[in-house]
This record gives structure tokens, C-alpha cells and sequence, in this order.
């Protein structure tokens, strides 16, 4: 990432943090208005982009609410719920767990451009690049996962990394990163030619889809990740 845009992510991410104290500390009462977006450029002295991504940030986690036309409003909720961060183990650490081997092929690593749920998540603009990973996961030799994983440029230098273990662990080796809440949503989907070869199933077999949009222990976007697997290999159980 340019320098010029490190120094960006510094500021909004600071600005975050100075909102969301104001409103844990009851500075910002619940349901009322907050200052605009002008003002909170002038008492900082930042940009309007700036502000705009704290408050994107602030509000995607329901401490903040924007109504158009009205202004940002301290949410009546002002903590999200929060998944534990067991959830979001790693392929690693869960199949360590179960007593079998994982292994992993490295497909590619390459800078990528954004679409818009990307951007809308990340908070970056659409001339900003992404870090893409896709690896093969092996259980017991048998191939039963493509994971493929969307990173910020922050990120960029992990490539320079063995990328055959677990990501979770060089993010909080190197970065102080650690996934803490997110969304995850499940589909099925029926094998295309190439995930038929990869998996080593037939073409339209069907296979679970898993896509995590996960957030880091300070509540900023860690990254985006598609897991495609075989269900006969993967159970995923939810407690209620």
C-alpha cells in the first residue's frame, strides 16, 4: 500500500476508536445526534473521507445509526453481538483438533482488483488493490477444501510467507491481527470443471460454500474468505 494511504488508515482508525470511547463513555448519549461530518473534520483535522470511513466502520457494528436526511445518531444498541473467537479457528487448528493431517498446495498469490461488497467492506476505493490467496487443504492426502482469501493491501507482504499453515497465525505473528466477529453465510453450490479437478469429484457434485466477512479484534476488517468444500468431509455444527 501506498504510504500516503497507510497515513489514512492511521487516522480513521484512530478516529474510530476516539468515537466509539465518546460513546461508551455516554459523551454521545444513546439516540441522540452526533456532530456532523463537517464538524468532526474540523475539531480532528481530517478529510471528509476520513470521517466517512470511522463512521461507515462505526455503524456496520450498530454503535452508530445513519439516518439520510437527518444527520448519525448514537445507536440504542451500542454493542454488536459479537461470535466468539472459537469460531473463527482455523482450518488448522480445528483439524488438529480432530486427530487428522492437514496439508496445503498454494494455488496463487496475486494483487486483485475490489468489486463493490468488497469495497463496502474494506472501506477502500475502487482504485485500491486486494491480496488474493488460493490454496488447496488436503485432509489425510485427500484434497476437500479451495480456500481462497481477500486481504487488504496492509497485508500485502504476507505472500512473503509459507503460506501452508494456518493465515490466522501469521496475521497475529506479524500483524497483531486476530479475528474476533463477522458474518458467515452457508451455501450449497454443484461442482464447475474446475473445482470438479481440484476436489477430485465429479463435475456438478455437490459441495458446501462458505463465505466469512471477518472483523479483527479492534473491529476493523480483517478479511474476506471463500471456503469450497466437500460435505462428506466437513461437518459444521452451530451451537444454539
Amino acid at each position: 500500500m501506498r504510504k500516503q494511504n497507510k497515513s489514512k488508515s492511521l487516522l480513521y482508525e484512530q478516529l474510530t476508536d476516539t468515537i466509539n470511547k465518546r460513546v461508551q463513555e455516554n459523551t454521545y448519549k444513546s439516540g441522540e445526534m452526533i456532530p456532523s461530518e463537517l464538524e468532526l473534520q474540523r475539531e480532528f483535522g481530517v478529510s471528509r473521507s476520513t470521517v466517512r470511513k470511522a463512521l461507515n466502520i462505526l455503524s456496520k457494528q450498530n454503535i452508530l445509526m445513519k439516518i439520510p436526511g437527518k444527520g448519525t445518531f448514537v445507536s440504542d444498541k451500542k454493542s454488536p453481538i459479537k461470535t466468539k473467537s472459537k469460531h473463527f479457528l482455523s482450518f488448522t487448528d480445528n483439524v488438529k483438533r480432530s486427530g487428522k493431517k492437514l496439508t496445503t498446495k498454494l494455488i496463487y498469490t496475486k494483487d486483485v482488483n475490489n468489486n463493490e461488497k468488497q469495497r463496502n467492506f474494506f472501506n477502500i476505493s475502487e482504485s485500491d488493490k486486494l491480496v488474493k490467496i488460493k490454496r488447496l487443504r488436503y485432509l489425510n492426502g485427500e484434497p476437500f477444501c479451495i480456500e481462497t482469501t481477500w486481504l487488504s493491501e496492509k497485508y500485502s507482504d504476507i505472500t512473503n510467507n509459507n503460506l501452508d499453515g494456518s493465515l490466522y497465525q501469521i496475521l497475529k505473528k506479524k500483524y497483531d491481527s486476530a479475528p474476533n466477529n463477522g458474518q458467515k453465510t452457508f451455501k450449497i453450490i454443484f461442482a464447475t470443471q474446475e473445482e470438479s479437478f481440484l476436489l477430485d469429484v465429479s463435475r456438478g457434485s455437490a459441495l458446501m460454500k462458505i463465505n466469512d466477512y471477518v472483523y479483527d479484534q479492534n473491529g476493523f476488517p480483517l478479511h474476506i474468505s471463500e471456503q469450497i468444500l466437500k460435505g462428506d468431509k466437513f461437518t459444521y455444527a452451530v451451537n444454539q
